[in-house]
């Protein structure tokens, strides 16, 4: 697709924040191979973006905080410093046609002027986390309440300590058990997430892999999860 499809105006200072889906099999791609990937479908698409200055200018995309592999997410974010302003459709149309089996662009928005870093955009994050199959609960690591009653002093972990805001047990139709998991931003990705998880099913880090988690939602500044 020509840049001159795109609607393109005479305009700088703006920020394509790209909202998108990752699933499928693409969810074993590393957050690294994964923004490799996101950057060769800008190119692709014709986007026309701001590159940084230097000996080897690079075009400036920024991504959100990495999941862990084998996560999958339906709220998965990066920004594209524009050139120039141009409508969120043609630039969500154009992406969608290089985008690699697996990722799918939800919704594109247009930032006006100094846009925060996708670092610092969201307060929490919400995961759905589904047990492997061969799990047996343990009724002291189920009742959830308790945990805000431990301390590092006895032991244990509280819900604070592991970066928890809010966490809750679900039964489903056919008798799995999904645990809903709102963490802080400094808590919400990689190890940190991994080790919350594991704490409160009770297994151990070999047998995370066989855990199933889904990243459901992410919460903006300002906004209580």
């Amino acid at each position: 697709m020509r840049i001159a499809r795109l609607g393109w105006e005479e305009m700088e200072g703006f920020t394509a924040r790209v909202k998108y889906h990752k699933a499928g099999i693409i969810r074993l791609l590393g957050h690294l191979d994964t923004a490799r990937a996101l950057l060769r479908a800008v190119r692709r698409a014709g986007i026309e973006g701001v590159y940084s200055e230097g000996f080897s200018p690079r075009l400036r995309l920024s991504f959100g905080p990495p999941i862990p592999l084998g996560c999958t997410s339906e709220c998965e974010y990066f920004d594209i410093r524009l050139a120039r302003k141009c409508e969120p459709e043609s630039v969500k149309e154009a992406l969608q046609a290089h985008m690699p089996e697996g990722l799918v662009v939800e919704e594109v928005q247009i930032l006006e002027g100094n846009v925060p870093p996708l670092s610092a955009a969201f307060r929490a994050v919400e995961y759905e986390v589904e047990p492997p199959q061969d799990w047996r609960p343990n009724r002291e690591k189920l009742d959830l309440p308790r945990w805000n009653k431990r301390s590092p002093a006895s032991g244990s972990y509280s819900m604070h300590d592991l970066g928890i805001l809010h966490a809750q047990w679900q039964e489903m139709n056919d008798g799995k058990r999904l645990l809903s998991l709102v963490l802080r931003r400094s808590a919400s990705g990689g190890v940190r997430l991994k080790e919350a998880i594991g704490h409160l099913l009770g297994i151990g880090p070999g047998e995370l892999h066989k855990v199933r988690i889904h990243k459901k939602r992410v919460y903006p500044e300002g906004e209580q999860p």
